[in-house]
């Protein structure tokens, strides 16, 4: 029986997203078609439309889904906290290594919106201006490293990367 969501159709978007974002990585500055998309995948173009209205739609899709997911680990794991701890630092940076290939061509392309846990620091109401300065630069030097770090294939250990941005960032062990 065909199912909506099944393990087929899940496993066909999976395809779907890996090859797009390996493509995407590949030349940033060309756009990628459907058509390219089911060569890469080795499917007719009547499956993907199946899954997606077009091109866009597939990218909000992962956007969404990494969205989602960055926001949930920071919800549901440190409900409360104001600070970013060097564990929040660690989750967070392991997360990127292991979707490394969304976010490398997420910042080679500069098409793609930042997640928005970036924003989840910046919509408090009762930050100061001083606070938000601090944020806004602290997160440009972060995602620089990070950029960095992901485009050239994550070559350092996750644990060196998390050293190098808690020191810069002045983050204390807990304890």
């Amino acid at each position: 029986m065909n199912t909506k969501d099944n393990l087929r159709s899940r496993t066909t978007k999976k395809r779907f997203e890996d090859a797009y974002l390996e493509l995407l990585s590949k030349d940033p500055s060309r756009q990628v078609t459907v058509l390219q998309l089911c060569q890469e995948v080795r499917v007719n173009r009547t499956t993907f439309y199946a899954h997606y209205e077009d091109i866009l739609e597939l990218q909000q899709r992962i956007e969404q889904r990494i969205s989602a997911e960055v926001t949930a680990i920071f919800r549901d794991k440190w409900l409360g906290e104001k600070k970013i701890s060097r564990e929040r630092l660690e989750v967070l940076i392991s997360y990127i290594e292991k979707n490394r290939l969304f976010y490398k061509a997420w910042y080679l392309s500069g098409r793609m919106d930042e997640p928005a846990v970036m924003s989840l620091m910046l919509s408090n109401p009762k930050l100061t201006n001083e606070k938000r300065y601090r944020i806004l630069f602290l997160r440009a030097g972060t995602n620089a490293v990070l950029k960095d770090w992901v485009v050239n294939g994550c070559k350092e250990d996750c644990l060196t990367v998390v050293s190098v941005l808690a020191e810069l960032n002045r983050i204390r062990d807990a304890g």
